[in-house]
């Protein structure tokens, strides 16, 4: 990986991709020798590849970690926010963060564009798609991060599900072919509902930290939701700082 900021961002969008492909190529070899020995067989070319595959995969791992030190930006996303946020570990954070340009993210809704977490945006049979489908793969894997490691972020997770569930008056086990009851939602939607609500929060969060960090224009950062209680909307403006805990 070269060494100067301009150059430290190309070589970043390269090593996201890469780091991607690289793991499902690792795991299809895993996967392929594995069911070979199941059947007593071998493959050698996929056994003597395999260390390989490993190992590139650990460089670049090493390289995307190693962007937080080496590039100015990076470093200041991580030291003023990103390291207290539990789950945000650097190599899933990383991976994220390479699949952007900041600069062309100016509002908050175009960071989530971007990442796939806009209303509507799904991949579709013949149609073009409107966002980086490895950048929201690595967003979603950071997102199960989050909720492992049962931090702040965790907890936005189990108010917006608690929040979801008393939107419907049943919730239901998900069937494949069973139709689910008008007013209903299964335990699965309703849970997925809750991590995209999460997901956003976080990212949110990452692009005023980002675009900061770069000396780009801001904005506050809304809440905007129900009250259970009476129904009422509310807003409120919230602060990155107010997730971090290590």
């Amino acid at each position: 990986m070269t060494n100067t900021i301009e150059a430290i961002a190309s070589d970043l969008a390269y090593a996201g991709n890469l780091r991607y492909f690289l793991e499902k190529a690792r795991v299809a070899t895993q996967v392929h020798l594995a069911h070979l020995a199941n059947a007593d067989q071998d493959d050698p070319l996929a056994r003597s590849v395999l260390p390989d595959l490993v190992a590139i995969e650990d460089r670049i791992e090493g390289l995307i970690k190693q962007a937080f030190t080496d590039d100015p930006i990076w470093s200041r996303v991580w030291t003023h926010w990103a390291h207290g946020v539990k789950g945000a570990g650097r190599m899933v954070l990383g991976a994220v963060m390479s699949r952007a340009d900041i600069a062309r993210l100016d509002t908050v809704s175009s960071m989530w564009a971007h990442y796939g977490l806009a209303p509507g945006q799904k991949r579709e049979a013949g149609k073009r798609i409107d966002f980086d489908p490895v950048g929201r793969t690595w967003a979603w894997r950071l997102a199960r991060q989050l909720m492992m490691a049962n931090g702040a972020f965790k907890t936005v997770y189990d108010q917006r599900k608690e929040y979801e569930e008393s939107r419907v008056a049943v919730v239901v086990s998900a069937k494949r072919g069973v139709k689910v009851p008008d007013g209903a939602m299964t335990a699965l939607h309703i849970h997925n509902r809750a991590v995209r609500y999460m997901l956003k929060r976080f990212m949110a969060c990452l692009w005023l930290e980002w675009r900061t960090a770069a000396r780009l224009p801001t904005s506050d950062l809304y809440i905007i939701g129900h009250d259970n209680a009476a129904g009422h909307l509310h807003s409120r403006v919230y602060q990155p700082q107010e997730y971090v805990e290590r």
